[in-house]
């Protein structure tokens, strides 16, 4: 028999774990799709089109990509009605009855699906072989005795929809995901452990049983993903430390084995949960080898109270400052809005206290009412109205009204697009002229319409903003030329920042070469194509009103920007 497992990521650089963890079906001669929703729908659809006849063709459904899922479903069963269609992922999750109807499947399976999916094509593989009717859509159907056996299906009885039980995956039963490929430069997703032992009421590994793999397990296969060239391995543990002794064994034997690679291993962690132990081992990983995601999700005690989130959040500040002052991990930070009971203000206040931390990255994304989530199902109660369509977002709260949710939605994309982007020392300056952060990003997110892609966009929308609050001002305008330079080779400036006088100019023409060979003498000729040379009358590194200095800008073959005098002399850098 013929399965086709299809999987549309959300990038390119993504793998698709799940697919993986299903394909090793015996007897079934079982191929992977895979792309990305990027890519045009229409080369998803030619593609499968030309299935097997025959063919059982499942489909991974996410939030992210579950319109394609839809469509391509739907027009595949019209033009290939002998081809058994079955959804599974997260979608699947609560009541998938509506994502049936929209796309036309013939089964889903919910939950955990290992099991339930080999049950399934076992018993697809049994009807091949008995029948000649598998393209009628009630072939399956005969014999209902054998479908209530499949863990967590969904199927068709007298025109009713009817559910099994979900069962959960042994994880001695899991395969190596990633068997007979190459992963160079991409992104490898693994899990060591499924469940978690908190029940933060959004989340849809709460209540899930905790269950792992053994350290010497976890070691070998990731040595194997490193093998085949990842560049970066994304444990998709829901919390990696719940077990700190297991979690430092590891650690521990990653800093000895990879420490002198490029490698990056990112972690999901309960930061409350590290113990001096941990801190010890972690001090040791060289810069860049880790990368930790931590969540916060809110100050606000009434609001964790309501979400069922466990943790001391001063114990998670106290761990959080620990990690940065080690200096070799990169830190990530989440915040999620539009939780119960917390207004505006009152995320205003959860931002800048956890904004304070000056985490490598703060992200706050937006309250996701998930199919099947004890949260959707408090919603009414809780006041939380969400859209019904994917990703399922907070429309209003009883705390935040509908207006108020838009605008914490122009202030994310503001302070994403100006602080985690590329303006960060511009904000840093305007940090100085507003009373908080929150402050600063909410009234930059009042301003934040009609703002394209492009970096030169925003600093527009920068420069206008200062003119309007009245706070423009020749340093400003140095961090925003400083901002814009960082990233990109310019040719020319927009007409508003400070260009070099054509002395001045003309002294950095000649002093390129030296500052060049100064710092970078592995940089190819001519340097002029990837480096610059531009001299600051604000110090825009120390963030203090000394000047004038001298940066040179690198863009090839590794990007930095150094301080150096007119000899070329390295005085400091800044990657």
């Amino acid at each position: 028999m013929h399965i086709v497992l299809v999987a549309l990521n959300a990038k390119y650089i993504h793998q698709n774990l799940a697919v993986r963890l299903l394909r090793d079906m015996p007897g079934a001669d079982c191929t992977i799709y895979e792309s990305n929703i990027n890519a045009p729908r229409e080369k998803h659809y030619a593609a499968l089109l030309n299935a097997p006849e025959r063919a059982l063709v499942g489909f991974s459904a996410y939030i992210w990509n579950v319109g394609e899922v839809v469509w391509l479903c739907a027009a595949l069963k019209k033009a290939r009605p002998d081809l058994t269609l079955l959804l599974g992922g997260p979608e699947c999750s609560g009541d998938p009855r509506e994502l049936l109807r929209a796309s036309r499947a013939d089964y889903a399976i919910s939950g955990e699906g290992e099991k339930g999916f080999r049950e399934f094509v076992a018993l697809f593989q049994e009807r091949i072989a008995n029948s000649s009717k598998i393209s009628d859509k009630h072939a399956m159907n005969d014999g209902m005795d054998e479908l209530e056996r499949v863990p967590g299906l969904w199927y068709r009885e007298g025109g009713e929809w009817r559910r099994n039980p979900e069962a959960e995956t042994p994880m001695e039963q899991l395969p190596f995901p990633y068997e007979n490929e190459r992963l160079d430069g991409r992104i490898a997703y693994y899990e060591s452990s499924r469940g978690c032992p908190f029940r933060c009421a959004f989340c849809m590994s709460a209540g899930v049983s905790l269950r792992a793999h053994p350290i010497e397990r976890v070691l070998k296969e990731i040595g194997r993903i490193v093998s085949l060239g990842a560049k970066q391995v994304k444990l998709l543990d829901r919390t990696f430390n719940f077990d700190p002794v297991r979690a430092r064994a590891i650690w521990a034997a990653l800093i000895e084995g990879y420490g002198k690679t490029k490698l990056n291993f990112h972690f999901e962690i309960a930061a409350h949960l590290l113990t001096d132990t941990d801190f010890f081992v972690l001090a040791k990983a060289p810069d860049g080898l880790f990368q930790f995601e931590i969540g916060v999700q809110s100050t606000n005690a009434a609001t964790l109270k309501a979400i069922e989130r466990g943790g001391d959040t001063e114990r998670i500040f106290t761990a959080i400052r620990r990690l940065m002052a080690l200096g070799n991990i990169h830190i990530h930070v989440d915040l999620i809005a539009c939780l119960p009971h917390e207004s505006l203000e009152r995320f205003g206040q959860s931002f800048d206290e956890t904004f304070a931390l000056r985490p490598d990255a703060l992200q706050f994304g937006f309250l996701k009412l998930l199919p099947g989530s004890r949260l959707r199902e408090r919603a009414v109660e809780l006041g939380v109205e969400y859209d019904d369509a994917p990703p399922y977002a907070a429309l209003k709260t009883d705390a935040l009204s509908a207006s108020e949710v838009v605008l914490l939605g122009q202030t994310e994309q503001a302070f994403s697009r100006v602080w985690n982007g590329r303006f960060d020392r511009t904000a840093a300056y305007l940090l100085k002229r507003f009373p908080s952060p929150f402050a600063l990003f909410s009234a930059l997110g009042r301003n934040w319409r009609n703002v394209g892609n492009n970096p030169q966009d925003a600093l527009f929308m920068l420069h206008e903003f200062a003119k309007e609050v009245g706070i423009l001002s020749p340093e400003l305008l140095e961090c925003m030329k400083f901002d814009f330079l960082r990233f990109e080779k310019r040719s020319s400036l927009p007409g508003f920042l400070p260009e070099m006088e054509a002395k001045i100019a003309g002294i950095a023409k000649g002093a390129l070469e030296q500052a060049v060979l100064a710092v970078c003498p592995e940089l190819p000729k001519p340097y002029g194509r990837f480096a610059r040379l531009e001299r600051f009358e604000y110090d825009v590194l120390g963030g203090g009103y000394g000047g004038p200095i001298w940066l040179l800008f690198v863009y090839a073959p590794q990007r930095g920007v150094f301080n150096v005098d007119l000899l070329g002399k390295r005085l400091g850098s800044l990657v």
